[in-house]
């Protein structure tokens, strides 16, 4: 469920409903997340943690900066934490599907394969038992369930975005972000390489979360470009879920060159079998990348609605209030 402002209570307290919605489903994923059985409550958990992050950085303030920054630290720890375990979740999924012949499913290096991952997969679920039962964890999770309560919040809203329409809003919070992902865009037109493109899907995601937030005030022209923002970022997730996957299934087979090569020909062979099919479809991924990175320079597009946006706030007098929200 994506989570937007609603437009039936001010801009203030429903930016503050937004944060304690996003700061419940962290919260409520914590038991699903420990039970290690489903990988959907750890994705939940830190897609939302991701989410709170970025509203924090761009919407809300606490009482001092030190405090926000303090939120902002223990929300990315949360989100590292979290992140191996995921990487495992999704690389086991995406073993699933690689169009591997079905007569060598049954391979005994395919099989290994996923068993090793697997065994990973509860190590790692193991090691995120520990830090949610950790002191920062427990801290944590205190302060969030008093963020839940939204008529008991800590949060306050820039106080120079209260009185601004939430179309207004939606171009001020949305400066820093567009401007990081318009930076990181340019650096990858110069040099395109992993780093550059890794770097635009992260800038590309802080886009993506603030349209989301403003779901219901985004005009008719600027819901069009949507769907092309999330599919960028899709894009490039599925891009880097493959090279995570590359990566693992390759420091596999270098484990296997420093034993017996007579005993393990077999799990070797079906390791290679699986790097080449998951470097087939990372190829295919990248291929999809560069097409949508072409659509986004079409007249009327990303680039012509997002710079509207931004422009309408900046219009309002605005400019010096967008300017004063870092991306810490």
């Amino acid at each position: 469920m994506i989570r937007s402002l609603e437009t039936t209570k001010r801009p203030r307290l429903a930016m503050q409903a937004l944060m304690a919605s996003l700061t419940l489903d962290v919260l409520n994923s914590e038991k699903g997340v420990l039970k290690g059985k489903s990988a959907a409550p750890l994705h939940i958990m830190r897609s939302r943690a991701n989410r709170l992050r970025t509203a924090i950085r761009l919407i809300g303030l606490t009482a001092g900066l030190k405090k926000r920054k303090e939120w902002l630290n223990d929300l990315k720890w949360l989100t590292g934490v979290l992140g191996p375990a995921r990487d495992l979740d999704v690389s086991i999924h995406l073993l699933d599907t690689l169009e591997v012949q079905p007569n060598r499913r049954d391979n005994p290096g395919i099989q290994w394969v996923r068993e090793t991952l697997v065994q990973k997969r509860e190590q790692r679920y193991d090691t995120l038992r520990k830090e949610l039962s950790s002191k920062r964890w427990k801290g944590l999770k205190k302060r969030l369930k008093r963020l839940a309560d939204s008529e008991k919040s800590l949060w306050l809203v820039r106080k120079q975005l209260e009185k601004r329409s939430p179309q207004i809003l939606l171009g001020v919070v949305m400066a820093p972000p567009w401007a990081q992902f318009k930076k990181r865009h340019q650096t990858l037109l110069e040099q395109a390489s992993p780093k550059r493109i890794h770097d635009l899907r992260k800038a590309g995601k802080r886009v993506r979360y603030v349209l989301e937030y403003f779901r219901p005030y985004l005009t008719k022209d600027t819901k069009k470009i949507v769907p092309s923002v999330a599919k960028l970022h899709d894009t490039l997730g599925n891009l880097h879920d493959f090279e995570v996957l590359e990566e693992l299934i390759h420091a596999l087979v270098l484990d296997l060159l420093c034993v017996d090569w007579d005993h393990e020909q077999a799990r070797m062979g079906g390791a290679l079998v699986l790097l080449r099919q998951c470097q087939i479809q990372h190829a295919k991924h990248m291929d999809h990348f560069h097409d949508l990175f072409r659509e986004i320079h079409k007249p009327d597009e990303l680039f012509d609605q997002m710079e509207k946006l931004v422009r309408a706030s900046n219009s309002d007098g605005t400019s010096d209030i967008s300017s004063a929200s870092p991306l810490i």
